[in-house]
C-alpha cells in the first residue's frame, strides 16, 4: 500500500506569517527588531508522532538554524517548533465520517478542517510565545555547545514518540505550566481576540490538563487587568505582580498537589515498612 504523502491543509508559509505577525501583535514592544523564528515539524528530520504538540527553548533558534538558511538567518532570537503533522491528522481523522458520507463535494470539509487547523496552530505559537515570555528564551551573550544543541534535538525526537511525563515520574503536571505562565497565556489569547483572531483561552491554557483549576477559575481571578495591562510588552508584563485573587488560586492548586504527593508517599512509606 502506497503511503499518500503528507499535505498540510494550510500552506506552512502562509501560516508561519500569520504565527510570527501575531505573536508580534500580543507581544508588543518587547519583539520590536527582535528576530523570531517559528517552524514546523514537518520541516524538520524529527519523527511523526503525535505527543508534543509544540516547544520552544533557549537553543531552539540554534538547532532550527541549518534549516533556516542564510538569508533567513537575523542572530539569536526566540523560536518555536509547532507540530503540525499531528493536529493535522487529527482533524482528517475527526472529519473521515463527513468525506465519507459526501465522497463527491469534499470542499466544504476541505475548508472546514483549514479553519481548524489554522487555529490549532495560532493557538500553539500563543501557548509558546506565554513560555518565552516566562523566560524560556535565547541569552545573546552566552555561546551554546554545540552538545547543548545536539541533546536538544535528541530530547525533542524522544518526545514526539513518546510522552515527556515518563521522563520525571514525580514531578507536578504544572511543573512547566505553572501560576506565572497561564497568567501570560491568559493575557495572549485575549490579546489576540482584540486583533481579531478568537483563541479559545482554554485552548491556549489548558490548565486542566496540567492538574490545575479550570481555566476559566484563572480568568475570572484575572479580573479586568488584561484590559488594564494590554499596552505593556511582554517582558513588562511578565515582571508585573498577578492579582492577589490569581496568585491565591495558584497557591492553592500547588499546595494541594503538593499536600496529595506528600500523603501517597507518606501511605506508600507506612505499607513498606511492615
Amino acid at each position: 500500500m502506497r503511503i499518500k504523502p503528507y499535505q498540510p491543509p494550510v500552506p506552512l508559509d502562509e501560516l508561519r506569517g500569520e504565527a510570527e505577525w501575531l505573536c508580534r501583535k500580543v507581544a508588543g514592544r518587547d519583539l520590536w527588531g527582535v528576530p523570531l523564528y517559528i517552524r514546523f515539524q514537518s520541516e524538520l528530520p524529527t519523527a511523526r508522532g503525535r505527543h508534543l504538540h509544540g516547544c520552544t527553548g533557549p537553543n531552539l533558534d540554534l538547532l532550527f538554524r541549518p534549516h533556516v538558511g542564510r538569508r533567513n538567518w537575523f542572530g539569536r532570537g526566540p523560536a518555536m517548533l509547532i507540530c503540525d503533522v499531528a493536529k493535522a491528522d487529527g482533524l482528517r481523522k475527526s472529519a473521515a465520517p463527513v468525506y465519507a458520507a459526501h465522497p463527491g463535494d469534499t470542499d466544504l470539509t476541505d475548508r472546514a478542517v483549514a479553519s481548524l487547523f489554522r487555529r490549532a496552530v495560532l493557538q500553539t505559537a500563543v501557548h509558546e510565545l506565554a513560555h518565552v515570555a516566562n523566560g524560556t528564551r535565547p541569552d545573546p551573550k552566552r555561546r551554546a555547545k554545540p552538545a547543548e544543541v545536539e541533546a536538544l534535538a535528541k530530547w525533542i525526537d524522544r518526545v514526539i514518540r513518546r510522552p515527556a511525563s515518563g521522563d520525571v515520574p514525580d514531578a507536578p503536571p504544572f511543573e512547566s505550566h505553572g501560576g506565572p505562565w497561564v497568567r501570560l497565556a491568559l493575557h495572549f489569547a485575549h490579546r489576540a481576540r482584540a486583533a481579531g483572531v478568537p483563541l479559545c483561552p482554554d485552548r491556549v491554557a489548558k490548565c486542566d490538563q496540567y492538574g490545575l483549576s479550570p481555566t476559566a477559575d484563572y480568568l475570572a481571578a484575572l479580573g479586568d487587568e488584561p484590559d488594564r495591562l494590554a499596552g505593556l510588552g511582554m517582558n513588562e508584563l511578565a515582571a508585573t505582580r498577578a492579582p492577589a485573587a490569581f496568585s491565591a488560586l495558584w497557591a492553592g492548586d500547588w499546595c494541594r498537589w503538593h499536600d496529595r504527593r506528600n500523603t501517597k508517599l507518606a501511605a506508600d512509606a507506612a505499607g513498606t515498612s511492615h
